[in-house]
């Protein structure tokens, strides 16, 4: 990871907090890992995507940073937070993705937060076309750069680097430090899986860990076989990414 340019976004270390009642109520023993508590703006688990992707861009001369996703996108939010945290402008591609037309969600919530940000926003819409978000990104990032900026994209694609994974391998080696400090070994991890960086980026790093616990994606967009194709690529791209000789089978892709 260290090869890897990274800015410092966050507080460190998020804690493990037990769920007692919740816990009590299914009959299992059930930790939470707090990445709502990352330090950067209202937190969440992007921070450590952001943290490889603008190290990147700032390793390449970035002033501007420019990313889509949904209208009341966390990612898109969070981005548009480490960009001023960074001195950066932030361009901002809002996507059609949800059938909701009532005022309160198209102005309220991330929405507000963006224009608070000073982010300048862009309506994008459609909602389920990467290729075509990601290249209405591109001409947009071409128009900044006739300005006399100099923006760095983060894709939203599958045919680009999975940079952030990065992030979620180092919350992978974290997240096994703590647990062994507790003198804890899991029976399962579970995750959210979306773009499918959070859940390839951990099950990599445990992985390289020799830590074998079975990691569960559960689906969040696509339908399951789809998001084992793209999990199972990204985390073979990951892999690539550290230049680590570590193997991810099938049958470690679990959603």
């Amino acid at each position: 990871l260290a090869v890897h340019p990274k800015v410092d976004l966050s507080q460190g270390e998020t804690p493990l907090d037990r769920l007692e009642n919740l816990g009590r109520r299914l009959g299992i023993e059930l930790w939470a890992k707090r990445d709502d508590c990352n330090g950067l703006a209202m937190g969440g688990n992007k921070v450590r995507q952001l943290e490889y992707y603008l190290g990147r861009g700032a390793a390449e001369g970035a002033d501007t940073v420019l990313i889509t996703g949904a209208l009341q996108s966390n990612f898109v939010c969070l981005a548009a937070a480490a960009a001023r945290r960074l001195g950066w402008q932030p361009v901002v591609q809002l996507e059609d993705r949800v059938p909701k037309d009532d005022l309160f969600y198209r102005t309220s919530g991330n929405f507000l937060l963006n224009q608070l940000l000073g982010a300048r926003i862009h309506h994008f819409p459609q909602g389920e076309n990467e290729a075509a978000a990601d290249r209405n990104l591109d001409e947009i990032a071409a128009r900044l750069r006739g300005e006399g900026r100099h923006p760095y994209v983060i894709h939203l694609g599958i045919e680009h680097p999975p940079v952030g994974g990065l992030g979620y391998v180092e919350a992978a080696c974290e997240t096994r430090q703590q647990l062994q400090r507790m003198g804890r070994e899991p029976s399962y991890l579970v995750i959210p899986s979306g773009s499918g960086l959070t859940h390839a980026g951990f099950l990599v790093g445990a992985r390289a860990l020799g830590w074998q616990v079975p990691v569960l994606g559960v689906c969040v967009r696509r339908d399951a076989i789809q998001q084992h194709q793209r999990v199972l690529r990204r985390a073979r791209e990951i892999v690539g990414l550290l230049g680590n000789d570590v193997e991810i089978t099938e049958q470690d892709v679990i959603v």
